[in-house]
């Protein structure tokens, strides 16, 4: 006869599955850094040919954005490697959705001032 211990087995589970919630909510904050970084970096960008101060625009943007990325990575860093690991990616995936969100943009303006354009001429 086989006993198993239905305690260890529940106490095994829970702590799987908050592991799992930990990385999901992990995964999640590094997208919403890595949107705010590149989302603010996409916008500077986009201002600094229309700014009085470009230099001040951004290095003010750099500070706040690097700031904000840090000050993140650091509250992870305080839950666990682990947390930080998971968020890294999240970033990085942020990074990839706001690039393809950006060229997807760009390449509607163009198009539609090439369309302005040629009803003009």
């Amino acid at each position: 006869m086989i006993y198993i211990n239905t305690a260890a087995m529940t106490m095994l589970i829970n702590d799987i599955s908050i592991t799992v919630i930990y990385a999901v909510l992990a995964l999640l904050a590094g997208v919403a850094l890595g949107v705010g970084y590149f989302a603010g970096l996409w916008w500077t960008v986009r201002q600094l040919g229309n700014s009085k101060y470009p230099g001040l625009l951004c290095c003010g943007s750099l500070l706040v954005r690097l700031g904000s990325v840090m000050l993140g990575f650091y509250f992870l860093l305080v839950v666990s490697v682990f947390s930080a690991m998971v968020a890294l990616l999240g970033f990085v995936l942020a990074r990839l959705f706001v690039t393809c969100v950006a060229q997807r943009t760009e390449q509607a303006d163009a198009i539609r001032q090439n369309s302005r354009y040629a009803a003009k001429s």
